[in-house]
């Protein structure tokens, strides 16, 4: 290849290719068929090819010295390499006869050419005929190995191929099992769809709410086909709402995310006929948090509907007549009270002269039966505010012992004359004073105490008061009301605490009233957190017991009030208190003029709205009792005007009392309203006439 190459160079150059020639051929062999065992073997031949390699750059004279022993260093590195060769025998690796054949030719050239070269062995060289054979046999080896690799390759595509094959059968054969199972679900659920009682849909999310999917309820409920609706070919949903409710149903919000929405309208059906129906569903959202449809359900709610307009109507129609209920008791309380309170009043004047013990007997009569007349109207006053939860309970301090004393002289006029004894029991342990309504608590025993009397022949009445249990700041206290009339049969106990339902038929015949007593009693017992019960025996008499929870009192001095009464004849003088006394009934003026001229005040009387101002302005009152229906101009626009004009001219505000026989709750609470500062229902007592002018004096304020 180099013809004009130097000797020097030349040989240096073979020797070169010799150091490297062995650990070459020695790593691809090993490469070929792995059988060196130890990791230093092939990295020992480099390393030696490499010291020799070193010696070249020395003159010839030196490194010549050094063939002969690289020599036998690197063919003793053979000869082990062919030992690892020879060790694979016996696992036949493919084509390892055949390099080992060409490999030994090799070797055996090369061993000839070295003892050739040195002038031991002198016959021929046989080098390149050995490299011929050795690169023969090496290609018949990669070509066994290229038809093993292609073998392999193709064994393993064959097997690829019946695996993917087997995968895709399988796939295929799960596709389809998967298609049927879809189909079978997607069939069931149209099944479960069209057999809720309602249109399931899907539609789009704004008006006209084209439908994606509809159930084929539609048809039955609107009678108009499912197909109908699908993309808005035909009609379209909000095509088929009630012009009334369109604008509605459009300006609902039903794109909200977090919650579901729920509408009540109505449709036009096929047959022109409206139908109410309840739509009820939620927005959905893709992934990125677009809104896509509306899902939802229409019900059909006509006939609840229907009832639910019938009982609004009934519930309009029972408020009305409650309320037509409420008016009338309202006016026949008026129209009652106010001859009532000229009968009482009158009858309090006229104790209040010099009348003979006969005439104070009849006194004595017509007031009683006033009393039981205007019993009878607050029952059924009381039973009609307790119905309609108007009744308030009072929370104030009183005296126990007074209470009941007081409320047994009220009982006593008519126990005196049945001959009846009545006795009082309080165990030593109660309060003087306790927390509670003490006005309610005397209507209670008022009832019950009068009720012992009136069906008692002979015999005695009495009214115990004992303690039942006690807190730190609570005392539950027992009354208990006995008698030894005529009893109640035990089939009738329950009975009597209906409104107008006595324990015999007979009963009202022959001892009158209205059955409505301990109704009232019942009620305002459970409304102060207490209890009622009741035993009898027949013909031996009852008792009642009602136990009531109190508060106790920080103080328990005695408050020193007096129980409302009968008319005494000590009275507070008022010392000429101008009072403007507005009232338009004749009987009742001279009642009202008579018990506050008694008490020293001097009376001018007002027969209208228009005198009350024209007096009023003339020569101011102290106090004005006003009555709240008059003629021309009534009570109320009267103070209304008063107390414009007070604050217009920056007057002091002078005390006005509402005088009137309206006694419900909202009665006081307009007088109120209007600018009364109190109220005072008639019929009265001059007790109370004396309280209000207690508590509306300037020393008072």
């Amino acid at each position: 290849m180099f013809p004009g190459i130097s000797f020097q160079v030349y040989s240096r150059l073979e020797f070169l290719t010799w150091f490297f020639s062995i650990p070459l051929g020695v790593h691809y062999s090993n490469a070929m068929f792995n059988y060196v065992r130890s990791k230093w073997f092939v990295p020992l031949g480099y390393t030696l090819g490499i010291l020799f390699s070193l010696t070249l750059l020395l003159p010839p004279e030196i490194y010549s010295h050094f063939v002969v022993p690289s020599q036998m260093a690197l063919f003793s590195f053979l000869l082990l390499a062919f030992a690892g060769l020879f060790r694979l025998w016996k696992q036949k690796p493919p084509a390892l006869k055949l390099f080992l054949f060409g490999a030994v030719i090799l070797a055996a050239g090369t061993a000839n050419d070295i003892l050739y070269t040195n002038e031991i062995w002198r016959v021929i060289q046989l080098g390149p005929f050995g490299v011929l054979i050795f690169i023969f046999c090496h290609a018949m080896v990669l070509s066994r190995r290229l038809y093993l690799v292609f073998r392999e390759k193709d064994e393993i595509q064959k097997l690829l191929n019946e695996r993917l094959v087997g995968r895709i059968q399988q796939k295929t054969s799960e596709l389809r099992h998967a298609r049927t199972e879809s189909k079978a679900k997607q069939q069931q659920f149209l099944n479960v769809v069209n057999n809720i009682p309602g249109i399931t849909y899907r539609c789009a999310h704004e008006c006209p709410w084209n439908l994606y999917f509809v159930s084929d309820e539609i048809q039955h409920i609107t009678g108009y086909p499912p197909e109908d609706f699908i993309g808005g070919k035909v009609r379209t949903i909000a095509s088929i709402i009630h012009p009334e409710d369109l604008e509605r149903v459009t300006a609902s919000d039903r794109a909200s995310a977090d919650q579901r929405y729920r509408l009540t309208y109505r449709i036009i059906c096929a047959d022109g006929n409206a139908i109410w129906v309840e739509d009820s569903g939620q927005a959905v959202y893709d992934e990125e948090g677009n809104l896509v449809w509306l899902d939802g359900v229409m019900l059909d709610i006509t006939t609840r509907k229907t009832l639910e307009l019938e009982m609004q109507s009934a519930r309009e129609k029972a408020e009305a007549a409650n309320a037509a209920k409420s008016n009338f008791l309202a006016i026949m309380s008026h129209e009652l009270r106010t001859p009532l309170h000229g009968v009482i009043g009158m009858t309090s004047v006229l104790r209040q002269t010099s009348l003979t013990k006969e005439q104070t007997e009849y006194a004595d009569i017509i007031e009683n039966s006033s009393f039981v007349l205007l019993s009878l109207i607050n029952d059924i006053l009381d039973l009609s505010k307790i119905e309609s939860g108007k009744v308030e309970m009072e929370k104030i301090e009183f005296d126990l012992r007074r209470l009941a004393e007081d409320m047994l002289n009220l009982a006593g006029v008519q126990a005196r004359q049945k001959n009846l004894r009545l006795n009082l029991n309080i165990a030593p342990d109660i309060p003087k004073a306790l927390l509670g309504d003490a006005t309610r608590l005397r209507q209670i025993l008022v009832n019950l105490v009068g009720n012992a009397v009136k069906f008692t022949a002979q015999g005695e009445v009495g009214l115990e008061i004992i303690r039942q249990s006690s807190l730190q700041n609570e005392i539950t206290v027992c009354f208990r009301v006995s008698d030894t009339g005529i009893g109640i049969p035990p089939e009738n106990l329950e009975l009597i605490f209906q409104p107008f339902r006595q324990a015999d038929e007979t009963t009202t015949r022959n001892y009158g009233g209205t059955g409505l007593g301990l109704t009232i009693s019942k009620q305002l017992t459970e409304l102060l957190g207490g209890k009622i019960s009741v035993t009898s025996t027949v013909g031996k008499g009852s008792v009642f017991q009602i136990c009531i929870p109190f508060a106790i009192p920080a103080s328990q001095q005695d408050t020193g009030q007096n129980t409302p009464g009968t008319l005494t004849a000590a009275f507070a003088n008022f010392n000429g208190r101008r009072v403007l006394l507005a009232e338009d009934d004749p009987v009742n003026q001279i009642v009202s003029r008579e018990l506050m001229q008694h008490m020293g005040c001097a009376v001018q009387i007002a027969e209208n709205g228009f005198e009350v101002l024209d007096k009023h302005s003339t020569e101011k009152a102290e106090i004005i009792f006003m009555d709240c229906m008059m003629p021309g101009m009534d009570g109320y626009a009267a103070t209304a005007k008063i107390r414009e004009y007070e604050a217009l001219h920056n007057l002091p505000r002078t005390p006005i009392v509402a005088l009137t026989a309206n006694a419900l709750p909202s009665d006081r609470e307009k007088c109120l309203a209007v600018g009364m500062d109190d109220f005072l229902a008639k019929p009265f007592k001059a007790a109370d006439i004396e309280a209000m002018l207690k508590r509306w004096s300037p020393s008072h304020d």
